[in-house]
């Protein structure tokens, strides 16, 4: 674990929470929604449960977003300058030139694998931010669509079903609004078909959610503009 930083400081921040929690007052927790494929046991978002229905919680708490107070059918925007601010760096030196920028939206469980997908595309060159689902209801589409707007290519990353998925859904709004309806997408979800036993890692490989297939998918988006030009 140690000779993977991401895990081991994941590890860390779970057990500082088991700890926490141990001592803690009494709230009602939500666990993932059926068909949902949560990250860590314990890791839950804790909500009142008679108004919204979250996803699984990321654990992301070096990022400021994941620690201010939820707003309802908001969820977090990562921008690269937050979880790589050296490399963004480099961005900011060129602000005069255009770059392609690629937005990755996902479901709470995929947080980890979008980020890893996210830091490999930024070290190619490729400006890589990432929206955060905190809900599943309520969901402020204008609040999206005014994020959305900002990019050229949008990838979909979902630990649930693809047919009927929240992402899919997500993805027929945007095709619906005249300023987002020509943006380039991608969904990234469990297909409608029997996976084979594994551990976690061995599962979302096979249904195409591996931080490998999430960079590659996002190359494609990116090559695309390339062969446009």
């Amino acid at each position: 674990m140690r000779n993977d930083p991401d895990r081991f400081f994941q590890w860390i921040s779970y057990k500082q929470k088991a700890g926490q929690s141990s001592s803690g007052s009494h709230t009602d927790t939500v666990s993932a929604a059926p068909g949902f494929l949560p990250r860590k046991a314990g890791h839950f978002q804790t909500v009142r449960t008679d108004r919204c229905f979250p996803f699984p919680k990321s654990g992301s708490s070096e990022i400021p977003g994941f620690s201010s107070e939820p707003e309802p059918g908001r969820g977090v925007h990562v921008k690269c300058e937050d979880y790589a601010p050296s490399v963004s760096l480099d961005f900011e030196e060129d602000a005069g030139k255009a770059f392609v920028k690629i937005l990755i939206v996902c479901t709470g469980g995929m947080y980890s694998e979008v980020l890893t997908a996210a830091r490999r595309l930024l070290l190619g060159g490729v400006r890589t931010d990432v929206y955060s689902l905190r809900f599943i209801k309520p969901f402020d589409a204008e609040y999206f669509y005014g994020i959305a707007e900002r990019y050229d290519g949008v990838v979909f990353v979902e630990d649930g079903v693809e047919t009927g998925g929240m992402c899919q859904w997500i993805e027929s709004l945007m095709k619906k609004n005249p300023l987002l309806m020509n943006k380039r997408t991608k969904v990234l979800a469990f297909p409608d078909r029997f996976l084979p036993n594994g551990n976690r890692e061995d599962i979302l490989c096979s249904a195409g959610l591996g931080s490998q297939q999430i960079f590659e998918s996002c190359m494609e988006i990116y090559t695309s503009f390339d062969e446009k030009k």
